[in-house]
């Protein structure tokens, strides 16, 4: 809270004098109603808002005999998010946070043979999740405008640009957790939350070779899928949350 130290001359004139004292009553009065406003509005039970941000996905790659073949992925590629958000008041200090959204992402996985020192053809994999997460937020008490936050959860990553042509097929569903950290900033209309977070995937998102139609692909794509023993997911988020 801002608090104004106001000196008043006795030789101002009466009316000024009062004039002055009202202007001084109105900024102090409008300073301390603003910032009830914003503690207000975290007294609602619910609120809703909506996040944009830049995501960069990637893999943990389990080669299957990394003696023969060597597999990673390149540098990661930046992509798009975004989203809506649903906000439920728990107490003080703790919401439960539904924020499903849509990622768009690339990645590109890198093969060397390590028999005769060559590299494969790079296969880059496009994909576009719908993420359904599910989050616990934990908020700080107040400083000034401000609230940092840690926030934890999981959710599941739903892929619908899969194509059976490409040599290194995914599954649909994803499941995985996540954790982060940000900071509400508390404005005069809306509250902004930059936010960072990582996401872990659960599960092997790697089809295997049995569970494909051998016509979807070449025998000279079949290496590529069968060098890899496991493919997991793993994403940096940093999110612009309005609310």
């Amino acid at each position: 809270m801002t608090y104004y130290c106001v000196i008043i001359d006795k030789e101002i004139n009466p009316m000024k004098r009062i004039l002055l004292i009202l202007t001084c009553s109105c900024l102090f009065l409008g300073n301390l109603f603003a910032e009830e406003d914003y503690h207000e509005a975290d007294q609602r039970t619910w609120h809703y808002g909506f996040t944009l941000g830049l995501n960069s996905y990637g893999f943990a790659v389990t080669p299957r005999d990394p003696k023969l073949v060597g597999a990673q992925v390149s540098s990661f590629t930046p992509g798009f998010t975004v989203g809506i958000i649903g906000d439920l008041r728990l107490n003080n200090f703790f919401n439960l946070r539904f924020t499903p959204s849509l990622n768009f992402t690339q990645r590109t996985i890198l093969y060397r043979d390590l028999t005769t020192a060559t590299r494969w053809p790079d296969q880059t994999i496009q994909s576009t999740f719908i993420t359904l997460p599910l989050y616990i937020k934990y908020r700080s008490v107040w400083y000034n405008r401000t609230r940092p936050y840690l926030i934890a959860g999981a959710g599941i990553d739903c892929d619908l640009q899969r194509s059976k042509e490409v040599s290194v097929y995914l599954k649909t569903y994803s499941p995985f957790i996540a954790f982060g950290m940000g900071c509400d900033i508390y404005f005069d209309f809306f509250r902004l939350s930059p936010e960072f977070k990582f996401c872990l995937g659960m599960s092997n998102v790697l089809t295997p070779l049995y569970d494909r139609n051998a016509s979807d692909f070449t025998s000279e794509q079949r290496r590529y899928t069968d060098v890899i023993s496991r493919l997991t997911s793993k994403a940096f988020v940093l999110t612009f949350n309005f609310e």
